[in-house]
């Protein structure tokens, strides 16, 4: 015969309970300033400023063009500049 749940259970008075300690903990270290790594762009820009003439021409790094750069152009031209921007020279 298996056990019931009821005869594991065993109810005790709050009273009966050993006190908790209150324990104030020390506020939490600030984390130390975090240098982010140069991207990837930048990396490669200080990589053909440092070949100069012997940077490969097939190697062409495009700067980031974000939305601000196309906020104040016509909805009907905006998609045009985009692909033009991006195309291939």
């Amino acid at each position: 015969m298996r056990p019931s749940a009821p005869s594991f259970l065993r109810l005790v008075k709050r009273s009966e309970l050993p006190k908790a300690k209150s324990v104030v903990l020390p506020a939490p270290a600030l984390p130390a300033v975090q240098v982010k790594p140069p991207t990837l762009q930048e990396v490669l820009l200080q990589r053909q400023e440092l070949a100069g003439e012997s940077w490969p021409l097939n190697l062409r790094i495009e700067p980031f063009l974000s939305k601000a750069v196309f906020r104040g152009v016509s909805r009907t031209v905006r998609s045009r500049l985009k692909r033009i921007t991006t195309r291939e020279a």
